[in-house]
């Protein structure tokens, strides 16, 4: 891969470039860990992991730089569409699929489940090189991961949005899925609901996760959104009633 890169961008030399030089890196025929010393990091791919060896190259003046050093994976990675990890990595369309799988409630489990099967008849297994199918845990990582990845995009499509009509409503069954397995293994939930605002178009303006359906629990999310939506006429409540004996609905609308 690295190769093929190598025959249409030219490559400088990051020792060289430090000391104000500028060469271009050469390949050689020799491999870091190509006998497997080291395990060579695995890029999983739906159809088939591979798995990365460093190519050594050289400079013009005599130094060597590994093909994983940071200042080629940063130029490499720019133009080819995979993500490295410190062991790991993954393509942009394995990513992708699993994006679209989780988003149609397959489960981290089904989808190893399905690596496994189409992965079993397409792996070759070389010496010393093994068949690491992504784990349950290490799915969820990379799904954060990615998603972490594009959250300042996310944030700023979401607060460009804006709305005259909201709706707003706390739902309960997002929740019971963020906690952890305490030690004799019952799983406890982290927080209560998850609050949204919607506006007329049923886009998301805001969210929270909250640990109880309390209005002070929301307050300070009203208090940004209305900073940022000057032109709001209607606001749907899933518990209006409670809030207005409370007079919270005081606070909601801006009084």
């Amino acid at each position: 891969m690295y190769t093929c890169m190598m025959s249409v961008l030219h490559i400088s030399c990051p020792k060289c470039h430090l000391q104000q030089i500028t060469t271009y890196l050469y390949k050689s025929e020799k491999w870091l860990g190509g006998n497997t010393e080291k395990e060579p990091r695995v890029l999983y791919n739906f159809d088939r992991p591979a798995y990365l060896v460093s190519r050594i190259y050289y400079c013009p003046r005599g130094h060597q730089v590994h093909a994983h050093d940071s200042s080629i994976l940063e130029l490499v990675t720019r133009k080819l569409s995979f993500k490295l990890h410190y062991k790991t990595g993954y393509t942009i369309d394995f990513i992708n699929m699993l994006l679209t799988l989780v988003d149609n409630g397959v489960s981290f489990n089904g989808i190893q489940t399905m690596i496994k099967k189409k992965w079993q008849f397409q792996v070759i297994y070389n010496e010393g090189l093994r068949n690491v199918c992504p784990s349950n845990a290490k799915l969820r990582e990379l799904f954060i991961d990615y998603i972490l990845s594009r959250e300042a995009s996310y944030n700023a499509v979401m607060t460009s949005l804006q709305g005259k009509i909201l709706s707003c409503d706390h739902t309960f069954k997002v929740a019971t899925n963020i906690g952890y397995l305490r030690g004799d293994g019952v799983w406890i939930k982290v927080y209560n609901s998850l609050f949204l605002v919607m506006n007329e178009d049923g886009k998301v303006l805001k969210w929270l996760l909250t640990s109880s359906t309390k209005f002070d629990k929301v307050q300070n999310l009203f208090t940004e959104l209305f900073g940022r939506l000057p032109n709001v006429k209607i606001i749907s409540l899933d518990n209006c009633c409670f809030w207005k004996k409370k007079q919270y609905i005081l606070v909601v609308i801006g009084v």
